[in-house]
């Protein structure tokens, strides 16, 4: 080797430095700031990997590392039971004394690590001990094990959920873990693609070592320090938005079902509308459909939304949407169908030259009322209100008045075009003008109900 390379003059070196990108640790202690516990799953050698950790704040000393390097499952399995115990009794102990809380960190090696994800027993307790821990290290991991690694922690996170729940109410921790406890895996990698893929959440950052991961993920970023915004501005942001989304939806289809609910208890059950079906339509695809798009895309949970990075500590606190706001939601429904029928019904007139006592008359009437209260509704959810979002909110309530005139005004041109129809034929009796062939029933004066 010595005589090849005998002689030789270097006339350039390249190299691609292998180095951690600008704010990476300060980025990884907000994340730990916000309650999320932070795994790294690398392909480097012990040493490096645990430099790696001081260098990025997860590893605060080095010495008080539970470090699982072994041979033996048996003993493997000992050890990490010895461990599980003592970390449980430490927990404990920082529930009673808060201010004693210390980092638990953990280093485990690929070779440790596969006997660990070949035995199912094992794997639990791995899984119970990594989630006690603030922080995770596994060194000489390969990209198979990344995979299997985050399938590990998404199974033990299901089971908690399912165990934690009462006989009979199992099902419900099924339902939780749909929506609690989600993995995210970030790399920049194509070795990271089977783990990215295997997530709940993929995040590829696109940097030298090419776009693999970034192809093959749910988001893609530039830099680590990204992830902060994702999570906690746009991740909070979009929760609260999608949140109040999917109750106003229900809110404002169940007041409408509930109103016509209402009717068929004083038309006797007969299926009859109060309303036409045309006007029905337009309450989901018009009249109520611009102002919660115009919620869903520009509200925001503060005004200045900085302020959710500001204050990791709020992340994953909202409770936009729980089973207890989602059903007082729909009980408001209930209850404003109920006044926004009953009020017109019984204050409908029934004498006089101006009666107003018809039935599409006083189901209009209660259309109005419940158009307005669901058109206002959004407007009350809304914490960032601004001149564009009132003005569409008075606009999709406003508009249908011009909507009511033009409609009776084609009505009325309908009923004249049959009418002349039927006098040019007088020699057909079967045909009838619209009003002969429906009848519009009468709500029935007040003393006599």
């Amino acid at each position: 080797m010595d005589d090849i390379e005998g002689g030789l003059h270097f006339l350039g070196i390249t190299a691609v430095e292998d180095k951690l990108q600008e704010e990476v640790p300060e980025s990884i202690q907000i994340l730990r700031d916000a309650g999320i516990k932070v795994w790294v799953i690398t392909g480097d050698k012990q040493e490096t990997a645990i430099n790696i950790g001081i260098a990025c704040r997860l590893i605060s000393d080095s010495e008080k590392l539970m470090v699982f390097n072994e041979d033996c499952k048996e003993t493997l399995r000992q050890g990490i039971s010895s461990e599980l115990r003592e970390l449980v009794r430490r927990r404990a102990d920082q529930r009673k004394n808060p201010g004693q809380k210390k980092d638990e960190e953990l280093v485990i090696d690929g070779k440790t690590l596969s006997l660990v994800l070949s035995d199912e027993s094992l794997s639990k307790d791995f899984a119970s001990l990594g989630a006690l821990c603030d922080c995770v290290l596994v060194c000489r991991a390969s990209p198979s094990q990344k995979a299997e690694i985050v399938t590990m922690m998404k199974e033990y996170e299901k089971s908690k959920l399912v165990q934690s729940k009462p006989w009979g109410l199992k099902w419900t921790g099924w339902l939780q873990h749909l929506t609690d406890n989600k993995v995210l895996s970030i790399g920049d990698g194509a070795n990271d693609v089977p783990m990215i893929q295997r997530a709940d959440v993929g995040v590829g950052i696109a940097g030298k070592e090419g776009r693999q991961a970034s192809n093959n993920s749910d988001f893609s970023i530039a830099r680590f320090k990204f992830l902060v915004r994702l999570l906690l501005v746009h991740g909070q942001t979009t929760q609260y938005r999608n949140a109040n989304l999917i109750k106003y939806s229900f809110y404002k289809n169940i007041a409408i079902s509930v109103m016509f609910l209402y009717f068929q208890f004083d038309s006797g059950f007969s299926g009859q509308a109060s309303i036409d079906s045309l006007t029905l339509n337009f309450y989901n695809t018009v009249f109520t459909a611009i102002p919660i798009l115009i919620f869903a895309l520009m509200d925001s949970p503060t005004e200045n939304l900085e302020t959710l990075r500001k204050y990791p500590k709020i992340y994953n606190t909202s409770n936009s949407l729980t089973v207890i706001t989602f059903w007082k939601a729909q009980i408001k429904a209930f209850v404003d169908a109920a006044i926004c029928y009953y009020i017109p019904y019984y204050a409908a007139f029934t004498s006089g030259g101006n009666n107003l006592d018809g039935l599409f008359a006083v189901g209009r009437i209660s259309y109005i009322a419940l158009q307005g209260v669901v058109t206002l509704e959004v407007l009350t959810i809304s914490r960032h209100v601004t001149t564009l979002f009132v003005a569409f909110v008075l606009y999709s309530w406003l508009i249908m008045f011009p909507f009511f005139y033009l409609f009776e005004y084609s009505m009325q041109v309908r009923n004249t075009r049959i009418s002349s129809s039927n006098e040019s034929r007088p020699h057909t009796s079967t045909l009838l003008s619209l009003r002969q062939v429906t009848s519009f029933p009468r709500l029935a004066p007040t003393e006599e109900r």
